[in-house]
């Protein structure tokens, strides 16, 4: 689907989780990289913390103000959440300790395992209940992706109250 509208993602500033994917890259372009381990026991969990978000509502006028001025008036703009939403635990999990370690760890450290997943999950958490706070949260029921590879059209929802995009607010 093409709509009547330009979505311009809003800016959010984050801090990280203590610890980032490491990668190597093959020679050949089309070849798949290697996540060299970050997390290298239980030790490392204590680098692993949920990131602190932030709505720079400044930055995101700006970007607004410039698509706008780039459009001309001939379509619509719509802010909407800058942030993407997927949460996937164990391929965060996966991308700080390597591939190769998962299927080891759930059998020889399994402590491991649910400790940072629990933590990884608790910072979800938080990042989503800290964009709330802000007024970043934006629905998702058009033609966004979802994780299946499909779109997210619905009639169903929202809810009586809820705010279509940061534009409204």
């Amino acid at each position: 689907p093409i709509e009547a509208a330009v979505r311009v993602p809003s800016v959010i500033r984050s801090t990280g989780w203590g610890l980032a994917p490491k990668r190597t890259n093959p020679g050949d372009p089309l070849g798949a990289h290697h996540f060299d381990p970050v997390l290298n026991g239980p030790a490392d969990l204590e680098k692993l913390r949920a990131p602190e978000v932030t709505l720079d509502r400044e930055a995101t006028a700006r970007e607004v103000a410039a698509v706008e001025e780039l459009l001309g008036g001939i379509l619509p703009v719509e802010v909407v959440c800058g942030m993407g939403m997927g949460a996937a635990p164990l391929d965060h999990y996966s991308q700080l300790r390597g591939l190769d370690r998962i299927c080891i760890d759930l059998v020889d450290e399994p402590e491991l395992v649910h400790e940072a997943i629990g933590r990884i999950i608790d910072g979800e958490i938080a990042v989503r209940k800290s964009l709330e706070a802000q007024g970043a949260l934006t629905l998702n029921l058009r033609n966004h992706y979802a994780g299946s590879g499909g779109n997210c059209y619905t009639r169903e929802l929202p809810s009586a109250g809820s705010r279509p995009s940061l534009a409204s607010a």
